[in-house]
C-alpha cells in the first residue's frame, strides 16, 4: 500500500474565512502529512507545522550532512524557505499519489520503492523531476547536478530526531 498527502487542507492554495489566499505550505494553520510508501507507513506518518518553525535550519544542515557528511543546506533534501512576516515553507518531497517526478522522468532514472530513488547512471540531469513536483518537493544538487529528493533517510528520518521545536514530527495516524 502506498501511503501519500493526507491533509487538513488540501494541495494547492488555502483561503481563509477572510478571503486571504495562501500558497500551499505557508498558512500558520497548515497542518499536512505524509507517510512512507510501505505497509508501516500506516502506522508512522509526518506532520510538518510551519508555524513552529523558527527557520534554524538545523533539519537541513542535518540532511546534508547524512547524505553528503557535510553542513551544506544547498545539498539538502528538506528546504525551509522564509517567507516574512508569514511563516516559513518546508518544502520536501511527500510522496505524492501519482509520483509525477517519477513519471515526468525521460530516462528511467526515478523509481518508486517507498521513496523515490535515482538511478545516477540513467539520470541526465534534465531537471524534469523538479518542474513536475506539484509540492516543489524536489531541487538540483548543485555539486552533483542530480535531483535531491528525500528518502526519509532510508526510515531513520533524521529530521524529525534533530527539529528542536518539533515543526517536523512523528505521529501516528489518526
Amino acid at each position: 500500500m502506498n501511503c501519500f498527502l493526507s491533509s487538513c487542507r488540501p494541495p494547492g492554495t488555502y483561503q481563509d474565512n477572510s478571503g486571504t489566499r495562501f500558497p500551499w505550505g505557508r498558512n500558520p494553520n497548515d497542518l499536512y502529512t505524509f507517510g512512507i510508501g510501505t505497509e508501516a507507513c500506516e502506522e508512522v506518518m509526518i506532520k510538518i507545522r510551519s508555524s513552529r518553525c523558527t527557520e534554524c535550519q538545523i533539519c537541513m544542515q542535518i540532511c546534508s550532512w547524512t547524505h553528503w557528511n557535510e553542513i551544506n543546506p544547498k545539498r539538502s533534501r528538506i528546504m525551509v524557505e522564509a517567507d516574512w512576516p508569514e511563516n516559513p515553507s518546508i518544502r520536501v518531497c511527500v510522496a505524492c499519489k501519482d509520483h509525477e517526478c517519477v513519471s515526468a522522468c525521460p530516462t528511467g532514472a526515478l523509481r518508486w520503492d517507498g521513496w523515490v530513488r535515482m538511478d545516477a547512471g540513467l539520470c541526465d540531469s534534465c531537471g524534469a523531476c523538479v518542474t513536475a513536483c506539484p509540492v516543489h518537493g524536489v531541487e538540483m544538487d548543485p555539486a552533483t547536478r542530480f535531483p535531491l529528493v528525500c528518502d526519509t533517510c532510508q526510515g531513520d528520518f533524521a529530521c524529525i530526531t534533530w527539529c528542536p521545536t518539533k515543526a517536523i514530527e512523528r505521529s501516528t495516524r489518526p
